[in-house]
């Protein structure tokens, strides 16, 4: 784990340079998700906000729920076969 990333997720504020740097790491992760299918990232979220305080066994329950319904998309296949040929996924949000 990187020094940014154990700020990330660490309860202890940043601070100075950290601070940039922790923004940045966030602003780039951001944009890694909202680049993604729009189905998926609409579903994380979703899991995110409803399942960020909740008890493990619901989290787990919100992830099993998402992965059953974004695998019988065509983001999903589209995905999948843009990776086996090496080349860029084009999602439709279907």
């Amino acid at each position: 784990m990187t020094e940014t990333s154990a700020l990330l997720v660490s309860d202890e504020p940043a601070r100075g340079h950290q601070r940039r740097r922790v923004r940045s790491a966030c602003a780039g992760a951001c944009g890694n998700v909202a680049s993604g299918p729009p189905v998926a990232v609409r579903l994380i979220k979703e899991a995110a906000l409803a399942g960020g305080d909740a008890p493990l066994a619901t989290g787990l329950l919100l992830e099993r729920r998402s992965f059953e319904l974004l695998f019988d998309i065509h983001d999903q296949k589209e995905g999948m076969n843009a990776f086996i040929q090496r080349r860029a996924a084009v999602f439709s949000g279907h």
